[in-house]
């Protein structure tokens, strides 16, 4: 199957060509002057994955037709209303009368994150990611991530491949470019995504602006992903599935210690979502292939605020309300709390609960064939519970412009299915460390 098909390669061109057209927004002088306020960065958009599309949580920030938000444990609850929106990472999470200066200029970061589960899912992702501030009014990023996968899962079994398993790898690559001009930034982004049967293509504009002192910012994001979707060893079979998004979110500063973010959500999945490799079950003991609707469309809202409870504690909750077309009906909450003993160290506990009810199609067993029909589990009745830690720790620099910070952690997450007899609960695992070199 080729990379990508031509008509994805469009998009891309058309968000450089706006990107050119803003630059002179650009061009006045004058920079801001520096105020505390929340951080923010673009989480990069993951393209869809074809037969592992629903079996781990992302850890890039996925713009891909996930079934249900309880896989995505890596992404923030404020992101979870979308595959693309601004995250914050309030001021009250530093030291807040003293904070020295983050070093700025140029970063670089590496990262592994092993995943395994008891529906037999090994996968190890190792993700390198560099970023460089090009004066006051550029900045640019880019990534490169490898999944190495090895899956005998229930699905994977079902579909009754010659081994019982199988392994293969994607490769993901990905870059961003800001354009600054004193508290409005314009990023634009691309990436790729390849594997056996799946290939993807993302293009992602988002603007940002801050008002009142730079205490408020609103933000809009758009992503388009065009996927080319594949079968394995079957070269004359291609479909095309096509996702839109479209996020915006409102972040405040609530007062010296706390920060509050409300965001929407708006997405549309239109072409092949269908699994090739998934069969569901009749009565009568016969079974048929997968046939899911060509159209969903999903809408979410969700609201967090975080804050200082002392100069070493911290905390934030979150909630998020998500449905969609195909009658799928989710409430995600999350609670985390924070210590910060001393200044090299960070330690992080959090609490995620979710509940979901199934698409209106769905069935372990259908009495007969119908229009529509799914044995996906994530797509039935379920809920769940993730609880993580995480240690962040500054391991010093020789300079005062540089630094070094290397963090660790570990999330395990319980699935319950209420109907699917063939794995009635899931276990996961995830654990993840990064190095990342700041001068």
């Amino acid at each position: 199957m080729q990379l990508i098909s031509e008509k994805y390669r469009q998009p891309i061109r058309s968000l450089a060509a706006l990107l050119a057209a803003l630059l002179p927004l650009v061009a006045a002088p004058g920079a801001a002057e520096p105020v505390a306020r929340p951080a923010k960065r673009l989480a990069h958009p993951r393209p869809s994955r074809s037969r592992l599309a629903r079996l781990r949580p992302s850890t890039v920030g996925a713009a891909r037709p996930a079934s249900s938000a309880a896989e995505a444990a890596e992404v923030p609850l404020g992101q979870l209303a979308s595959d693309l929106v601004v995250e914050f990472v309030p001021a009250a999470q530093e030291p807040l009368p003293t904070a020295a200066p983050t070093p700025a200029g140029v970063s670089a970061e590496t990262r592994t994150n092993y995943y395994f589960d008891n529906d037999h899912n090994r996968i190890v992702t190792p993700t390198v990611r560099v970023a460089a501030d090009l004066g006051e009014r550029w900045a640019v990023a880019a990534h490169a991530a490898v999944d190495m996968m090895t899956c005998a899962s229930v699905d994977v079994v079902s579909a009754a491949t010659s081994k019982g398993y199988f392994q293969e790898n994607r490769q993901e690559y990905g870059a961003s470019v800001t354009a600054k001009q004193e508290q409005l930034n314009i990023t634009l982004g691309a990436s790729h995504s390849q594997e056996n049967d799946y290939a993807s293509a993302t293009g992602s504009i988002a603007v940002s602006d801050e008002f009142a002192k730079r205490n408020t910012t609103l933000s809009l994001a758009y992503s388009f992903t065009g996927s080319d979707v594949g079968r394995a060893h079957d070269p004359t079979f291609v479909r095309s599935l096509d996702s839109h998004a479209l996020t915006a979110s409102w972040t405040q500063v609530l007062g010296r210690a706390w920060v509050g973010q409300l965001s929407g959500f708006v997405g549309v999945l239109d072409g092949f979502q269908s699994s090739v490799y998934r069969f569901v079950h009749y009565a009568d003991g016969t079974s048929g292939p997968e046939v899911a609707p060509d159209l969903r469309v999903r809408q979410a809202v969700a609201a967090e605020v975080r804050g200082a409870l002392s100069q070493t504690w911290f905390s934030g909750a979150s909630y998020r309300l998500y449905s969609d077309t195909w009658g799928v009906l989710s409430h995600t909450g999350e609670v985390t709390l924070s210590h910060a003993p001393t200044d090299w160290l960070n330690l992080r506990l959090r609490d995620r609960v979710y509940t979901q009810r199934g698409a209106g199609f769905y069935q372990a067993v259908y009495d007969k064939p119908m229009r529509y029909r799914t044995i996906d589990r994530e797509l039935g009745t379920m809920y769940g519970n993730l609880i993580g830690v995480k240690a962040a720790i500054d391991l010093g620099s020789p300079a005062s412009t540089s630094s070094w910070q290397l963090d660790l952690k570990y999330d395990w997450m319980w699935q319950h299915f209420d109907d699917f007899r063939w794995l009635p609960e899931r276990t996961m695992s995830m654990i993840e460390a990064g190095l990342q070199y700041t001068f």
